[in-house]
């Protein structure tokens, strides 16, 4: 009761769980970066343009492992370039060819949507490695926009311990 979203930390990097997913869901947005939806589950951060936002995780690892992280993105245009950091560590990739599925959910939907959010089938974008020490840190995501001005689509980052 009374607590930030990011003040409990997912844990990632254990050998008997060696895949950590970080949701959009429980991602916290800065720098008008919004969600596809006002209800956080499910949702994702859509046709990000902003240049000064980012995205927040708090994690946890239990000691100082070599990870590899992707970002589960959609996007309609190439050229973007996501960013992940953590601590010194950063990774970036660029987005080439064109990945844009169309929303899934309404299909199924007996009544209109309020305030929940349709599904989008990401691709995962492998990034590269990086080895993070033990301890909490925070984990930050930033999109720098193409040529073009298109957004980009992200549900979140997975984290998968390889050694």
């Amino acid at each position: 009761v009374g607590r930030e979203p990011n003040e409990r930390p997912f844990t990632v990097g254990y050998r008997e769980f060696p895949v950590a997913s970080l949701p959009a869901r429980d991602g916290v947005p800065e720098g008008g970066v919004v969600r596809s939806a006002r209800a956080p589950n499910c949702s994702y951060f859509p046709a990000w343009r902003e240049t000064g936002g980012k995205v927040r995780w708090v994690i946890a690892l239990p000691e100082s492992c070599r990870l590899s992280v992707s970002v589960a993105a959609a996007w309609a245009a190439p050229g973007a370039e996501v960013v992940v950091r953590c601590g010194p560590e950063q990774l970036s990739g660029k987005l080439t060819g064109i990945h844009d599925p169309p929303l899934t959910g309404a299909e199924n939907d007996r009544v209109p949507r309020a305030g929940e959010s349709y599904m989008k089938a990401f691709r995962e974008v492998p990034l590269g490695e990086w080895r993070l020490p033990g301890g909490r840190q925070e984990l930050e995501l930033t999109v720098v926009p193409g040529p073009g001005g298109m957004g980009v689509d992200i549900g979140g980052v997975t984290l998968t311990r390889i050694e």
